[in-house]
């Protein structure tokens, strides 16, 4: 019997992998825990209270140079830097004047893009 599963992590609810597998005896990646019948993207769906549901967009707004909405632990990628975020407002500082794309992570949150313009 093929059977869909998935497999998420407790703490975020984060999907790990999804698929369909006719294995009788699955083996849970550690620390992970399963969700047997169903299919889950990682990409948009995260498990909440075992019920897989859609991950939530960030809320990222940008006011003079200063970003908000990135939470505590996300991570943005500035130009190919990284930066973790510990959850307050960040100041954006730029040494040249241009269009800045910031890339921010933080699971179980949909990843998001805002565009910031230095000017000189």
């Amino acid at each position: 019997m093929i059977e869909a599963i998935t497999f998420y992590d407790p703490a975020t609810g984060v999907v790990l992998s999804s698929g369909k597998t006719a294995a009788p005896e699955l083996v849970c990646p550690p620390g992970a825990l399963m969700l047997r019948g169903v299919e889950a993207s990682p990409e948009k769906d995260m498990v909440r209270n075992g019920v897989v549901c859609p991950r939530p967009g960030l809320r990222l707004r940008v006011a003079g140079n200063i970003l908000y909405g990135v939470p505590r632990g996300g991570v943005l990628t500035i130009e190919g830097q990284r930066y973790e975020a510990d959850g307050s407002a960040i100041e954006l500082e730029f040494g040249l004047p241009g269009m800045y794309q910031i890339a921010v992570s933080a699971p179980p949150y949909l990843d998001g893009v805002i565009t910031y313009e230095a000017e000189a």
